[in-house]
């Protein structure tokens, strides 16, 4: 059986009710081992890292992501960390016997599962990027989800590779999924 882990970037370091029950999402989907937790009051950011077998990490990733969508509100975040989203990060990895191959698949079906459930935009990163000028992050971290909603639809708007083509989550931005 192979592992993979996914490190989940989340717009949100100071409520602990809120990451409390992010965890507790996780925790609810059985067969998922949380690696990691590290949140930053100072940067309003958390990093929750999370394991299961390449067969079933798609749904705690997927379950995780509607809950911040449900918890988080950009509109309300104080910025203290260039973002792009709620959800700012999905990055998958391989453990114990997986590969990236194995990763990029699930990045992208997680991706495409997120853009259409959750009408939420995605951009695909690292390895599971679809377009070589996004496949660093850096390539859009620097416009932000501000600077992405000032031009939304228009001039300057990069369109994301899953999701809603013209614009942003009203609350949650847009995510990168990376492997």
């Amino acid at each position: 059986m192979s592992t993979i882990a996914c490190t989940a970037q989340i717009s949100e370091g100071r409520s602990l009710s809120i990451v409390e029950a992010l965890v507790a999402v996780l925790r609810a989907g059985g067969n998922v081992r949380i690696l990691d937790r590290v949140s930053d009051p100072d940067q309003d950011r958390t990093a929750l890292t999370f394991a299961a077998s390449s067969e079933l990490i798609g749904e705690p990733a997927f379950h995780l992501a509607r809950a911040v969508l449900l918890h988080v509100d950009l509109l309300r975040h104080e910025r203290a960390h260039p973002r792009l989203g709620a959800l700012d990060e999905l990055a998958f990895f391989p453990l114990e016997a997986a590969s990236i191959e194995d990763c990029v698949r699930v990045a992208r079906e997680v991706g495409e599962r997120m853009g259409t459930e959750l009408e939420l935009p995605v951009y695909f990163g690292d390895e599971a990027a679809t377009r070589a000028e996004l496949r660093r992050v850096a390539a859009l971290r620097h416009i932000g989800f501000e600077g992405l909603r000032a031009c939304e639809g228009g001039e300057g708007w990069i369109e994301p590779d899953a999701g809603p083509r013209e614009h942003l989550h009203p609350t949650a931005g847009a995510v990168f999924v990376l492997a």
